[in-house]
């Protein structure tokens, strides 16, 4: 390995002796405590192996080292935790509060569903930091990559989608500190539906791909405290993280990420690690680390460099990453041996060195290789041979012949798998069938000695020029093989049965199998599956059938269900043939997708390297997503050197802003990409543009810690190192707030003068330093200052009490080291925000703070501004060790505040904090409802089913009611006040059992007089009602209002509800007060499934409550497919009324057509003159129900005898047209006009007249009356 020098007086890459790589072992296992299968695997994963090993062993003084705890029984090549399955460990707490008092799952986020289908929809899977939607590109998110045995993943939780809220609120907050708004984590991002669950593990990747950046979170690394860049490399090489395949997936499709160190300090890999290495040290762990930073895998040698040195808890994994590694497409059913074969397809080429292995090979096509790809080695060679998709290899080797010449003691047996010993001994007793391939000395690079020998292939001769291989066979001492040998030549190695098998041929039947719909013919046709077709080609970069669907008129640009077009799918998957197909076809690169994004911003996202200028010069630098970002803005957030190059070089504009003000300078100085800043500044992007928050780009690298970023932008403009943002802070501001003591000194070193400026909330940069716990820094800015003055001193002890920076506390508070006068009396009194220390080490939690402050006198039960003293502030964020001291020094357990008159119970109720509910309640709380407080209730409403059972542990009365609540649920519901009709209102299943477990009443009723099984019916919850029926509820219960249960589910139509109510033994003919059955009343209401149900058990289909059965009822209603099921189960077609009206008058009177063609198509009579001399045809007329009139008309209803009832009706037609109209007039005559022309009815005819001469005598027809005309073919001039 040789190793650029970058002066005089660099170290060089001397190869070590065994005796310093036996010491650097050593010094690695038993003095650093590194697990020795970790090491190996380093060293076997570089190309020099054991000999980086004395250089990466070298500890410089003070650097720090962390060992592997528990790892002493691991030994080289095997690590005893390498093989556990930690997706059951338990999810670890990040706040050191928990130990004591764990905190609480974050429930009702993440929603199952929600997740399921985006997954199945192939979107993106982060979610938004609120945990209730996914995120909305191109919004931009953060992954997490981490380590399961940390237990950072979903443990025991995963099928609940339950996370703890102090390691969520962990992530979360960093996703919030680096602009991100959502968060894509395994743990919350994987759904448990199987088929869900596969494709997501498929398309895992993208995910990663797509974030705005990964964080690499390994609790490992988090007690390395960061040193510099080269021990940083050193300690990701050891770690548990970098030792597990999946992360390794996860980092080579990362684009931008970032590594968590001790004190949650957080540097850029690219940036701040991997950067101009300065040592072979770091140089060698740089290379280790940047192997996989090249995105896809292409070459055999890329996927076992990566994979070696990494273990997963199941096999079958790795053939999965590998797979996702080389881009290689996944069937969730496919075997790994199919698996690993697909890959060797696609990576196309293998090295000579590469077959030649001593195990078992797989049984079909790919006789040569392995039964598991990584048990194949890195080879230092070329790959020159081909892979066939028939699984066949060709390429060049010399044939040797005359095997039986070859004496047999020359054979070397040893290590070769047993079962291949016997395969290779019996060939070798057939010279005649079989002989040997040994690599070209082209290959081998020994060309002085190029006829000697020490190893080879046996093979069978198949054909000329194809074998079989049967094994490796290596030699105990080099073999001559001048003058036998012939080559090298091209020969095919493979199965036996693959024979004839052609390359072109067998591609032309995976590519048929894939697109049955495109092989009827070479010719093709534009239609939708075309477009589909063209879509799938192009992304697989199949440019012969892209070209072959455009000749045939396919349109170059369908879009798929996010909105890309082919063109998307050929720039993305880096096919630029296909693309450049696609352009000269008129593909046009500036349509934009789902997310409003261009071909452009996906080339500048995804980090796409060689794009072609012929696409570049196509597309428009300067069109905008819906956030207003350009290209050239998200090339610099990236940090994509080339393509920021190429954009400005086409005229892109560097100071455009997006719709957050920023520009590509800021998005640079926020990546932490020095050489961009360089680039952008010498093409004069402008470094004092602010965006939205005020804050200039030298603000972003300062917050950010990205030190040559700040030295270019000073050096660009020095005029702005004391800029102000929009909350009052310089650039020396944020580099304290962040505790980054090297950006604070070059601040000071350059000239910053706002150590003394306070900003918005009154605090200097010293203040913030205390706030964020950063002492060291703090000091430095301290020693700058100089001393105080007095009226400053409660600023600097509120920072420092929320910092928890214990000596500078004890310091301000006894010693004066800042020669400051401490009144005691300070500590009580009101500050401008009335916010005290003690307030604010309970609201942090800050327990040493807190105690230091009371043993100084501070005050238990002075207030806030909000009336509340220290011990409501710490149980309202469950702070148990801060109450618990605070009770110790005698607070008040039962305190409350001023202006709600809530109690520390209340509060640690009401926020979910089950430790300190606990411990007020061990130090006698009260749980007696106080007005509208209610601490039982309280817990039932906000869901917390663990308080609910430990408040009634504790003697919480279950019946107790509070007072009126003004809160709401909803817009129009009011709170229940009652705890089992709040569990009900809640739909709280768990905890309506616990209520009812522990003696809540059935019978009791509400404010609004209904009964618990009343009010669960009305909620719908079938569960509850279960639970209440269970528990002693009456299934046929009377209430109040005269209605049961059953009849209350019939009309709320819940089929469930009612198939519980009669399961459990409900009157299926019970009456309510208005003698109203539930078959009845769920016909009334129109709920088919109810009216089946009922039906179903055998219910009265003709039960008569006021003359009126269900059957008209429903006919009234026109809920024609109840009618169905009513005429079905027997009901009576003709049953009238009080009146005599019956279903299928009912229907035409009310106008439902197609209730009336189904009862007339079963039977129901129509010629009848009914009460009042009523017929169906007159109501008709009267109602204008043309299409009903038709109906009858069509199906044979208007014969003589109707038409003569209808005359009798209309004697006093003038009666009629006061009520009625010339327009109702004109559509009888209409109607009777068309009936006599069929029927010649003298009868019609003088009606018809009759209508005419009254329609003249009122002064002629209406314009409405003529348009009737005209719809019916009548000429005006009739009139």
């Amino acid at each position: 390995m040789a190793y650029t020098e970058k002066d005089d007086e660099s170290e060089q890459f001397l190869t070590p002796s065994y005796s310093e790589i036996s010491e650097a072992v050593r010094k690695a296992t038993n003095e650093y405590g590194l697990c020795r299968d970790r090491v190996w695997a380093v060293a076997r994963s570089h190309p020099q192996k054991e000999n980086v090993l004395p250089y990466l062993m070298q500890r410089r003084v003070e650097e720090p080292m962390n060992g592997h705890r528990d790892h002493d029984q691991c030994e080289f090549g095997f690590c005893e935790h390498s093989q556990l399955d930690f997706t059951k460990v338990a999810q670890r707490h990040e706040s050191k509060a928990c130990a004591d008092y764990p905190c609480k799952l974050l429930r009702n986020h993440f929603p199952r569903a929600t997740l399921e289908e985006a997954t199945k929809s192939k979107k993106l899977t982060a979610w938004a930091l609120n945990g209730r939607s996914m995120i909305k590109p191109p919004l931009p998110f953060m992954a997490i990559s981490h380590v399961w045995s940390d237990g950072t993943g979903a443990g025991a939780n995963w099928s609940r989608g339950e996370v703890n809220r102090c390691l969520y609120d962990y992530f979360k907050g960093i996703a919030e500190r680096f602009q991100c708004h959502g968060i894509w984590w395994d743990a919350i991002c994987i759904p448990e539906d199987k088929a869900a669950r596969s494709i997501a593990i498929n398309r895992m990747h993208v995910n990663y791909e797509e974030a705005r950046f990964t964080l690499v979170h390994d609790c490992y690394l988090r007690e390395w405290e960061w040193f510099d860049a080269e021990t940083a490399c050193f300690a990701i090489i050891m770690s548990p993280w970098f030792s597990r395949g999946w992360t390794a997936l996860e980092l080579a499709q990362s684009r931008k990420v970032k590594v968590i160190f001790k004190d949650s300090v957080i540097k850029d890999l690219d940036e701040d690690i991997l950067a101009n290495p300065q040592s072979i040290r770091h140089q060698i762990g740089s290379e280790l680390i940047s192997n996989l930073r090249q995105g896809t895998v292409t070459t055999v040698n890329d996927l076992l460099q990566v994979l070696h040195s990494r273990s997963t808890s199941w096999r079958r994994d790795m053939a999965i990453i590998s797979a996702l590694l080389a881009k290689v497409p996944l069937d969730s059913n496919a075997s790994q041996k199919k698996i690993y074969q697909d890959i060797l397809r696609k990576i196309g080429r293998v090295s000579h060195d590469q077959l030649f292995h001593k195990s078992p090979t797989m049984s079909d096509g790919f006789g040569w290789c392995p039964a598991s790809l990584l048990d194949m080695h890195i080879s230092p060679t070329e790959p020159m041979l081909r892979v066939l998709e028939s699984g066949g290899v060709v390429g060049p080797w010399r044939v040797i012949h005359r095997l039986g010449d070859i004496p047999p003691e020359i054979y070397h047996w040893k290590d070769i798998h047993a079962m291949v010993v016997p395969k290779l001994r019996l060939a070798v007793q057939d010279p005649d069938n079989h002989l040997l391939l040994a690599e070209p000395a082209t290959v081998t690079g020994f060309q002085e000695n190029a006829d000697l020998i020490n190893r080879a292939l046996l093979v069978k001769r198949l054909d000329d020029s194809v074998y079989q291989l049967v094994g490796s066979l290596y030699l105990q001492s080099p073999l001559d093989i001048s003058g036998r040998n012939e080559g090298p030549v091209d020969v095919t190695i493979c199965h036996g049965n693959d024979i004839g098998n052609d390359l072109d041929e067998t591609h032309n039947k995976v590519k048929s199998s894939r697109q049955p719909n495109l092989q009827k013919q070479r010719t093709v046709s534009p239609d939708s599956n075309n477009e589909e077709a063209l879509l799938w080609a192009a992304e697989k970069g199949d440019h012969d059938l892209v070209q072959l669907l455009l000749q045939n008129g396919t349109h170059h640009s369908p879009r798929d269900g996010e909105g890309q077009t082919p063109l998307f799918h050929a720039v993305i998957n880096g096919h630029k043939e296909t693309a450049k197909i696609l352009l000269e076809q008129g593909a046009n690169p500036n349509v934009k997708d789902n997310r409003s994004w261009t071909v452009l911003h996906h080339v500048s996202w995804l980090y796409l390297d060689g794009v072609e200028v012929d696409l570049l010069e196509r597309c428009d630098c300067d069109s905008e997503d819906r956030l207003g970002q350009r290209a050239i803005h998200l090339a610099a957030d990236r940090g994509n050197q080339e393509i920021i190059a190429q954009l400005l070089s086409r005229g892109a504009n560097p100071n455009a802003q997006c719709d957050y003000g920023q520009t590509a300078l800021h998005r640079a100085a926020f990546a932490g990409s020095v050489s961009i800043v360089r680039h952008l500044l010498s093409k004069n992007a402008n470094p004092k543009i602010q965006d939205f928050l005020g804050q200039i780009p030298m603000h972003l690298a300062a917050k950010y810690g990205y030190k040559e970023v700040v030295k270019q932008l000073i050096k660009a403009s020095p005029d702005a190192i004391d800029r102000v943002d929009g909350q009052g802070c310089t650039p020396l501001h944020l580099a304290a707030q962040v505790g980054d003591k090297v950006l604070v000194q070059l601040f000071l070193e350059k000239g910053a003068t706002s150590l003394g400026l306070s900003n918005n909330e009154g605090w200097r940069p010293l203040h913030l330093a205390a706030e964020g716990g950063y002492e060291t820094t703090m000091r430095l800015l301290q020693e700058v200052e100089g001393n105080a003055s007095c009226s400053d001193t409660w600023k600097l002890l509120h920072a420092a009490v929320k910092g928890d920076l214990e000596d500078i506390i004890r310091e301000l508070l006894r010693e004066n080291s800042m020669d400051l006068y401490i009144n005691p009396a300070e500590l009580h009194a009101d500050s401008r925000q009335r916010r005290l220390p003690l307030h604010v080490a309970a609201e942090r939690g800050r327990e040493r703070a807190a105690r230091l402050l009371l043993q100084e006198g501070a005050s238990i039960s002075v207030i806030d501004d909000y009336g509340r003293p220290a011990l409501l502030v710490a149980a309202t964020h469950g702070h148990a060790g801060v109450v618990k001291l605070l009770l110790e020094y005698g607070a008040d357990v039962n305190a409350t505040d001023c202006w709600e008159m809530y109690s520390a119970l209340d509060l640690a109720v009401d926020h979910d904090h089950e430790s300190v509910v606990r411990l007020l309640l061990e130090r006698g709380a009260s749980l007696k409802p106080r007005g509208t407080h209610n601490p039982l209730l309280n817990a039932i409403r906000n869901g917390h089913r663990d308080v609910v059972e430990l408040l009634l542990k504790n003697g919480s009365d279950v019946n107790a009611t509070s007072g009126p609540s003004s809160r709401q649920l909803g817009a129009t519901e009011p709170l229940e006040n009652l705890p089992l009709f709040a569990g009900i209102q809640h739909r709280q299943i768990e905890t309506v059992e616990l209520l009812l477990q522990n003696g809540a009443s059935i019978t009791k009723t509400n404010s609004n007089g209904k009964e618990p099984i009343e009010y669960a019916i009305h909620m719908g919850c079938e569960e509850i009602v279960n639970l209440l029926l269970e528990n002693g509820a009456k299934v046929d219960a009377e209430y109040t209002s005269g209605w049961t249960p059953l009849l209350q589910a019939a009309f709320l139509g819940s089929p469930n509800i009612v198939r519980l109510l009669l399961a459990k033994g409900a009157n299926i003919e019970v009456e309510n007060n208005l003698k109203r059955t539930s078959l009845y009343i769920s016909v009334h209401q129109g709920h088919k499934d109810v009216v089946e149900l009922l039906l179903q058990k055998g219910c009265n289909v003709d039960p008569i409550r006021d003359g009126e059965t269900p059957l008209l009822s429903a006919a009234k209603h026109g809920h024609t497919e109840i009618i169905m099921l009513l005429l079905k189960s027997g009901a009576d077609i003709e049953a009238q009324d009080a009146v005599g009206e019956t279903p299928l008058f009912a229907a035409i009177s009310h106008g439902h057509k197609d209730a009336v063609k189904v009862l007339l198509d079963s039977g129901a009579a129509c010629h009848v003159i009914y009460n009042f001399g009523v017929n169906p045809l007159s109501t008709i007329i009267q109602n204008g129900h043309e299409d009903i009139a038709k109906l009858l008309i069509e199906k044979g209803h208007c014969d003589p005898g109707f038409i003569e009832a209808l005359v009798l009706w209309w004697s006093t037609p003038f009666a009629k047209i006061v009520v009625m109209g010339t327009a109702p007039l004109l559509l009888l005559i209409c109607l009777l006009l068309e009936f006599w022309f069929e029927t010649g009815s003298t009868a019609v005819l003088c009606l018809m007249l009759c209508l005419i001469v009254v329609v003249h005598v009122l002064g002629g027809p209406s314009k409405d009356a003529l348009r009737e005309g005209e719809d019916h073919d009548i000429d005006p001039a009739l009139w």
